[in-house]
Parts: C-alpha cells; structure tokens; sequence
C-alpha cells in the first residue's frame, strides 16, 4: 500500500515542480502585455512619439534631390534605406525564408531559357 502511494505521489510532485516555471512564464509574458497596456494610451494621444528617420525626413524636405544618385548601386542603397526606415509593404509577400526584412537579400525570379 505504500509502495503505491509513492508511486501516485511522485507523479505529483513532478507536475508541481513544472507548474511552477509554467506559472513563472505565464507572470513574464502578463508583465510584458502590462507594459505595453499602459503605454498604448501615451501613444494614441501622440505624448509618446517614435522619432521620424533622417532619410525620411531628408525625402520629405527635397523629394526629387538626385544628387548622387547617378549609378544603380548608389540608387539601390538609397532604396534600402528607404525600405529600412518605412518596413514591409503591407501586400508584401514573404520571402522564401518566410521574413518579411528589407534587409534579407533579394530572390530572383528564375532564368527563362
């Protein structure tokens, strides 16, 4: 009978023991949500603003500047910085190896022979 008991014992204490780290990233993750909870509000009435990007800032104040902007290399670096600074498209599809990151190299339709 005793031998028993330990053995229905011991598969409890096991549960407990991982209940506990269970609840530890359950209070983690709610902390997080908490956090971002209280400073949504700062954000939607704008006393809380993301700063605007140079580049953005540089495209608003001279739109058609072409300075420097004489070879593809040069115009293909300002188009990443672009695409850095505004993120993914919304109708972007994913890459091949599922990010959406501007900064992942470029996939290439295949060759037509």
């Amino acid at each position: 009978m005793k031998r028993l008991l330990c053995l229905l014992a011991a598969p409890l204490a096991l549960a407990g023991c991982n209940a506990g780290r269970s609840a530890m990233d359950g209070v983690e993750q709610v902390g997080a949500g908490f956090g971002a909870a209280v400073s949504a509000p700062l954000e939607d009435l704008n006393l809380r603003q993301q700063p605007i990007p140079i580049v953005l800032l540089q495209a608003q104040a001279n739109p058609y500047d072409l300075r420097n902007l004489n070879q593809c290399t040069t115009v293909g670096a300002e188009v990443a910085r672009l695409d850095e600074a505004l993120g993914p498209d919304t109708d972007e599809p994913p890459r091949q190896d599922g990010s959406y990151s501007a900064n992942a190299p470029p996939t290439r339709p295949p060759r037509r022979r």
